[in-house]
């Protein structure tokens, strides 16, 4: 089995290979003790407000340290983790870290919201509702600062008991948005079936909106669909200045990515808290 590894979780810069090969049993194991091992990590991706070039959210996202291997792409080991199940409880425990750090956050009078990934995975082995509740008590976040994101692939799961739950969810304040929308087939049906007031644009379709109108054509009509339905748009993976104006025009509400904010550790997300990004990678409007 070859091991993709970050060099880095400052970095972010993906994920490369290791020349080394370790028994899959191996690993799996080793993932399986690696929460309590202490060698988990969340970190954290600022979401910036496009009209005010303001900090809105940010996206709890998650890094392995493995004591041999280094850092491990989320990629590689979270499909692990759904297939042997150990995701409900690697899910719980950044869902309770991310609603902690944030609550540390807006105690200090920073308000800002928490976005953390759901696999659809979780809905099939656990009720979410549950450890939602559970991390909002015992963290007394207010469940208006927490965004869950799901992927289009929570169609596989019994899609109309995943509405319901997130449904009840909302009513406290939770909110919910649709991850990597535009990345497969299942998205338009998901979109329709599920109450989410967030539309993540996936990265995919950014690349080119720059250098070709039908790019654009395609992005537009996505936001333009989000915007239809009520639901605040995120453009992923923003890494070049030009493509600011085009979103902005668009319409699209907040953008993420390399160019305003690679992911951080807790203590230097808590700084950024409050501030703008670095002058000139988010341009308001005059």
């Amino acid at each position: 089995m070859r091991v993709p590894s970050c060099e880095s979780p400052s970095k972010d810069e993906g994920p490369t290979f290791a020349a080394s090969v370790l028994p899959a049993p191996q690993f799996v194991d080793d993932l399986h003790r690696s929460v309590d091992r202490g060698e988990m990590d969340v970190y954290y991706q600022p979401i910036w407000d496009l009209a005010t070039g303001e900090l809105d959210a940010f996206e709890a996202l998650l890094r392995w340290r493995h004591p041999t291997w280094g850092v491990i792409a989320p990629d590689f080991f979270v499909p692990l983790a759904e297939e042997s199940g150990f995701i409900a409880e690697l899910g719980s425990w950044v869902l309770l870290r991310a609603c902690a750090d944030a609550n540390e956050w807006v105690a200090s009078g920073r308000r800002v919201s928490i976005a953390v990934n759901i696999s659809p995975r979780q809905f099939e082995l656990q009720s979410v509702e549950r450890i939602v509740g559970e991390a909002l008590a015992l963290t007394g976040l207010d469940p208006r600062c927490l965004d869950l994101e799901i992927t289009e692939n929570v169609a596989v799961a019994d899609v109309d008991a995943v509405a319901g739950a997130l449904r009840r969810l909302r009513e406290l304040g939770v909110g919910c948005a649709l991850d990597d929308f535009g990345s497969g087939f299942n998205g338009m049906a998901t979109l329709g079936r599920l109450p989410v007031d967030g539309l993540k644009i996936d990265k995919s379709l950014i690349s080119r909106i720059h250098v070709s109108e039908t790019a654009r054509a395609i992005y537009r009509a996505v936001a333009d669909l989000g915007h239809e339905l009520g639901a605040r748009t995120v453009a992923e993976g923003v890494e070049h200045p030009h493509q600011i104006g085009l979103l902005r025009a668009m319409g699209v509400d907040r953008i993420q990515g390399f160019l305003v904010a690679r992911p951080l550790p807790a203590a230097q997300a808590r700084s950024l808290v409050g501030s703008r990004p670095p002058e000139g990678r988010v341009p308001t409007p005059a």
